[in-house]
């Protein structure tokens, strides 16, 4: 659901048997090692900390006295977790909790693979007279850490008669009753009043407001409106926006109405749990005199409980090319200049619309289409917004004999078909000119042999004289001085791969100010992904959503196994943190250690531009 992405891969090979530290190496003592793999398990255990949430809900805000709701309590990828101590509140019965139940789950999005676990208990409450109750946090013991859930007092409000349901009505539109991993959903809640009242106050309980596990919040398409926006209260604390609608007559009265709407995106497959919501409104009867407060009264429109199944992506007939893209989409791709010279450079900019999670796939990487080979890709940018995902390729076309600029394929999943669907763009018509004085080799190739070359017929006695000793003598110096001339060309002219060195040098520092002005986990991620392109002189995005393992394996290049491992929890904690823990960034010393790792490392070996990571840098 890259990015995300939204989502990335975090398979990346090796630590190193040595560090680099202020430009020099040097072996580590054993307990400076030892205190080093110390801090590594200590982060570790800090992030799986930090994927453990606990919360308590409860079933409805509002109940009839002489009714029952449950309070069900809920908790995330903990090795062990027990209830200690059920609050007590006057004048209500709880009962419970029950014994707890288990499951656990893994999926893949985005090539990664994630775990989950959760354990859950169910208590019932029982209030013995009207009133607003205020329930307790419950003490409870998570991987040996006492926490008290939730972190504030959770109201409850009974009634001995709840009236409203003529006056007032709250539902939703059109809510799915499944969706696929991934794929966006949208929740518009519609509620209104009738117009003989007087209304003095309105708000909303819904439970599922501020926490919904399972799920991503992801940007609404822009709704033409004859009116401003207003305000409503949700969950007794929360202000939030809402869009006046036209009104509506309902039996004999006519309606005010307001639409509250959220669209969010299915992160993982299992059971979405939305609680009974509530629409508490109130009319004036009386003002009060002197002291005396102002007499309301007070009514409530239910909407109940529902729940939404989230359905894994299936693996049958899975295309290997498929990068994360779930929905309905279509593309379309535009030029800036169709005429350039060849080694120029033009802008390929492609456009996905639909309804899709367009924020959190793949973009295609050119450079892997063979259909492209004829054109060097230096960078890419992408944009989005609510429907439409957008990216603008930086392309040079290499040859003059180049006609058009090929289609673009992507692999979506239609949950409708419930089929993988290839869409493509339309090939775009080019003229690349030939740039005047430089021609490309035609004809046969002369035939050159090195060193390494061995010819398959022997050759004639006297086909190849021996030379002279003079002429051997100044063969050898036209080398030695022809280098020395060639050398000093090159650092006139400036070395063809220059940039790319620097961009390797400089990869380091550039991180570490990148970092300095991430403020969330998404931010540091893209961060983590340039510094990594930079070092195995590739794009920016080449490493987003990348298998690093596949990556090494391709390039036969053996990286240590720890190294591994730190990269793919690290990468791991970043994803988890930009997709499901509020997009909180993590302690920036962390993914710099890994980095000083990183450029110590054989990463940047098999490379198109090659050297030793710690020679280049």
């Amino acid at each position: 659901m890259n990015a995300i992405a939204m989502e990335q891969r975090r398979r990346v090979h090796g630590m190193p048997g040595r560090l680099v530290a202020g430009g020099a190496a040097g072996r580590l003592p054993s307990a400076l090692l030892l205190v080093a793999l110390f801090l590594v398990l200590a982060s570790v255990g800090a992030a799986q900390q930090s994927d453990i949430r606990a919360r308590a809900v409860l079933s409805s805000g509002l109940v009839k006295l002489g009714g029952q709701v449950e309070l069900r309590v809920e908790v995330e990828n903990a090795g062990s977790c027990r209830i200690l101590s059920v609050p007590k509140v006057e004048n209500m019965e709880i009962l419970g909790p029950g014994p707890a139940e288990t499951s656990s789950y893994a999926h893949r999005m985005n090539g990664r693979l994630y775990r989950h676990t959760t354990m859950a208990w169910t208590l019932i409450l029982r209030p013995l007279e009207a009133g607003d109750f205020e329930i307790p946090a419950l003490r409870v013991e998570v991987d040996g850490e006492v926490r008290n859930v939730p972190d504030e007092p959770i109201t409850l409000k009974v009634k001995k008669d709840i009236a409203g349901a003529e006056l007032g009505f709250l539902e939703i539109e059109d809510v799915p009753t499944r969706v696929y991993e991934g794929q966006p959903f949208t929740l518009d809640l519609r509620f209104g009043w009738a117009d003989v009242l007087t209304l003095t106050g309105a708000a909303l309980y819904l439970p599922w407001w501020s926490e919904l596990p399972g799920t991503l919040d992801v940007a609404k398409p822009p709704r033409s409106l004859s009116q401003a926006p207003k305000e409503i209260v949700v969950n007794r604390r929360l202000k939030v926006l809402i869009d006046p609608l036209q009104g509506e007559q309902r039996g004999e009265h006519q309606f005010e109405r307001y639409s509250l709407t959220r669209r969010l995106i299915a992160s993982r497959p299992g059971e979405l749990r939305f609680p009974q919501s509530t629409f508490e409104f109130s009319e004036l009867v009386s003002r009060g005199r002197g002291f005396e407060p102002d007499r309301r009264r007070e009514f409530y429109a239910n909407l109940e409980g529902f729940t939404i199944d989230v359905l894994p992506i299936p693996e049958k007939d899975r295309p290997l090319e498929w990068t994360g893209a779930v929905g309905m989409l279509k593309a379309d791709r535009r030029v800036d200049v169709r005429d350039v010279d060849a080694g120029g450079s033009l802008e390929l900019e492609l456009a996905w619309t639909g309804e899709a999670n367009v924020e959190f796939f793949e973009l295609p990487d050119l450079e892997r289409l063979d259909a492209f080979e004829g054109f060097q890709v230096l960078g890419v940018t992408s944009e989005h917004d609510a429907l439409t995902r957008r990216a603008t390729y930086d392309l040079v076309p290499l040859t003059h004999e180049l006609t058009e600029i090929p289609s673009v394929p992507l692999w979506t999943f239609d949950p409708e078909s419930e089929r993988f669907k290839r869409i493509e763009t339309e090939p775009v018509p080019i003229r690349v000119r030939p740039v005047e004085g430089i021609e490309l080799p035609s004809g046969p190739a002369e035939e050159v042999f090195d060193i390494r070359d061995v010819k398959s017929h022997p050759l004639d006695a006297g086909s190849a004289p021996a030379p002279a000793g003079k002429t051997v003598w100044w063969t050898l110096l036209g080398v030695v001085a022809g280098w020395f001339l060639l050398r000093k060309a090159v650092r006139r002219a400036g070395d063809p791969a220059a940039p790319a060195i620097r961009r390797r040098r400089s990869a380091r520092s550039r991180l570490g100010r990148s970092l300095r002005k991430a403020r969330t986990a998404e931010q540091q991620s893209a961060a983590l992904a340039t510094f990594l392109g930079a070092v195995t002189g590739e794009s920016d995005l080449a490493w987003l959503g990348r298998d690093p393992e596949t990556w090494a394996a391709e390039r036969e290049v053996a990286l240590h196994p720890e190294l591994v491992t730190e990269l793919r929890e690290l990468q791991g904690e970043l994803d988890a943190r930009a997709w499901g823990a509020g997009n909180e960034p993590m302690e920036t010393r962390r993914i710099e250690q890994v980095a000083t790792k990183v450029v110590s490392s054989d990463l940047l070996a098999g490379s198109p531009t090659g050297s030793k990571f710690g020679g280049a840098l």
